[in-house]
């Protein structure tokens, strides 16, 4: 069985105050919802993760994405109220059910523990150079 998948042309980002020359044309405005986790502090904190679900944001986001990945491709967006960059990213995959809130929560949150975890590794390498 065959995936579907997003169709997409990779555009790489141009520079500084990139927004500033986009077209409107190659913008399309998108009500996103910000989600984090909170950065664990300990081994019982990553066991109980706290979820931080922020108020839903207006955000232009350009049509093409700038880069990607194995399984997510890459936008840049960016707020007129906050006058601030985001990266959005979205799966490829177009099958019904990969492109939930569910779907992409679970994945900010196992990136979360991974990033503790990698801190921590850092850390004990450091420790271990140092003797």
């Amino acid at each position: 069985q065959q995936r579907q998948q997003r169709q997409y042309e990779i555009i790489p980002r141009k520079g500084e105050n990139w927004w500033l020359t986009v077209n409107t044309t190659d913008v399309q405005e998108t009500e996103f919802t910000v989600t984090v986790f909170e950065k664990p502090k300990s081994i019982k904190e990553v066991v109980q993760l706290k979820k931080v679900t922020r108020a839903s944001k207006i955000l232009k986001r350009l049509k093409n994405p700038f880069s990607q990945g194995a399984i997510r491709i890459c936008y840049l967006a960016y707020s007129d109220v906050e006058k601030e960059e985001y990266v959005v990213k979205m799966f490829k995959s177009m099958k019904p059910g990969d492109n939930q809130k569910e779907v992409y929560e679970k994945e900010i949150e196992a990136q979360t523990v991974a990033a503790f975890f990698a801190d921590k590794f850092s850390k004990e390498l450091e420790l271990k150079k140092k003797v």
